[in-house]
């Protein structure tokens, strides 16, 4: 059925983990709705998903209305600046939770066999890998485990393709349409560009077609204001019956960047520069408009913090790259991934450039962040009942007295240990503070935080106290003889 290197391929890797779902707030738009993400990387069924969207991804460049970024579709719009027409978008809401799973599959197969006429793999379990990879996700979320019933779950690499393929499936059907048709149609993903040659009845006669193709695909008409239209990240203008592109930023753009004395890699920061103002040059259809742009660069980099000789320098190594032709060498490149610790991981990748000084090996660095204090608090989703491997408190009843402790054993095992005490045996300070200063020690246990790993747990103990002692106005004791941080 399938060959040994599909297998390994296909076959999920050792330790995967259940999906996990989550949601990101769409601030730019109004009552700030969700776009639901399942996170599938490193799940059972990624590995096998990954493959199948590699041999779907050549039919998507054959589709007649692709665009592949916002890159090509502003090359698109410069090629075709004297198009007359009203401009429009639609969008489709909520695209890949509505999908119609069965007839996507149905493209899915289709192009495979089209692509790939000597795979082994069957229709029918083909299928079943389809099914595998889509409406058989269980994922967690809240702690609870869902299955997934239909559509495709952003965050899975199969989904924009087989959304984008189902798509381009539904506009074949424009063909049947006996009015007004647009002389411009582009799409990416589940946003359409378009030019029509008529009036605004006509387009929403258009719209109105479309959306009666398909019950569950439903789409959103924006049309051009002031003759101004966004799109990917572009802003079409006509200007004089031409159409000119420049760089869109949404309302809620603060122009906030990578401040300058963050604690990042020079050469990120100056990338950054450079990336930004190659986009523009990409983006913009006249100098005088990239000019303008590189302008409002400056200042806003200015304002993170960047020093002005370095914005001019590299601004002027862009404009001066633009118009030079680089020469096509055959040399290999090398990457190399290094801990970023400050001057000293730098002065490391300098040594080894040094040391290498091959004109024909071209060798990058790759500066990765280490452990952060953020990484140590990371949710772990467990049983509601598992009080093991925990950092927790107990307060006092007559003061503002409160008891830190960590154990690996369990909470309640450590209760009773405390509550011996008061009886004669073993030592606790919960014990040592009650009997004191007479006062009563409530038994409800605090869960602070979850933590398998005994070093991690020992260092959130320490930054726990610190924090109840300065922070939340408690007389913090514990078994500890000291706050201060140290586990080396």
């Amino acid at each position: 059925m399938i060959s040994p290197e599909e297998y390994k391929l296909m076959r999920p890797g050792t330790g995967s983990r259940t999906p996990e779902a989550y949601f990101l707030v769409k601030v730019h738009k109004t009552d700030q709705p969700v776009r639901p993400i399942i996170s599938s990387y490193n799940s059972y069924s990624y590995n096998t998903a990954k493959h199948l969207a590699t041999l779907l991804k050549p039919a998507i460049s054959k589709c007649p209305p692709y665009v592949k970024d916002s890159f090509d579709f502003a090359r698109i719009i410069k090629e075709n600046n004297k198009l007359p027409g009203l401009m429009c978008s639609l969008d489709v809401f909520a695209l890949f939770t509505n999908v119609p799973l069965d007839e996507a599959i149905d493209t899915a197969i289709k192009k495979i066999k089209l692509l790939h006429p000597k795979l082994t793999i069957d229709d029918k379990n083909l299928r079943e890998l389809f099914y595998y990879c889509t409406n058989r996700t269980n994922f967690i979320f809240n702690n609870e485990h869902y299955d997934q019933i239909n559509g495709v779950s952003m965050g899975s690499p199969l989904a924009p393709i087989l959304a984008h393929l189902y798509m381009n499936e539904l506009e074949e059907n424009i063909i049947n349409f006996t009015g007004k048709k647009p002389s411009v149609f582009y799409r990416y993903v589940d946003d359409i560009f378009m030019i029509f040659h008529g009036t605004q009845r006509e387009i929403e006669l258009f719209v109105k077609f479309m959306n009666n193709i398909e019950p569950t695909i439903k789409f959103t008409l924006e049309i051009q204001k002031e003759n101004k239209l966004p799109f990917l990240d572009v802003m079409i203008e006509r200007n004089n019956m031409e159409l000119i592109t420049c760089v869109y930023r949404k309302p809620t753009d603060t122009g906030l960047y990578l401040r300058w004395k963050s604690n990042q890699p020079r050469n990120c920061k100056i990338n950054l520069i450079k990336c930004l103002c190659t986009r523009a040059k990409r983006i913009y259809s006249s100098d005088y408009l990239f000019k303008q742009e590189l302008e409002y660069y400056k200042s806003i980099f200015i304002t993170n913090g960047y020093p002005i000789n370095v914005m001019k320098k590299t601004i002027r190594s862009i404009e001066l790259s633009i118009t030079k032709k680089k020469s096509i060498q055959n040399t290999q490149k090398i990457f190399i991934s290094v801990p970023y610790y400050g001057e000293c991981s730098l002065a490391l990748a300098n040594k080894i450039r040094k040391i290498i000084q091959n004109p024909t090996v071209n060798v990058t660095f790759g500066f990765k962040a280490g452990n952060r204090i953020s990484s140590l608090f990371r949710r772990t989703f467990r049983e509601t009942n598992d009080n093991k491997r925990i950092v927790y408190g107990y307060s006092c009843y007559d003061c503002k007295g409160y008891y830190i402790g960590q154990t690996a054993r369990g909470a309640e095992v450590r209760k009773e240990e405390h509550k011996n005490v008061f009886n004669g045996k073993g030592y606790s300070k919960i014990a040592e503070h009650c009997l004191n200063n007479k006062h009563r020690n409530n038994w409800s246990a605090d869960i602070l935080t979850i933590e398998s790993n005994d070093l991690k747990r020992n260092i959130k103990e320490s930054l726990l106290m610190d924090l109840y002692s300065k922070k939340k106005d408690k007389q913090v004791y514990s078994q500890k003889k000291s706050f201060v941080l140290n586990v080396f």
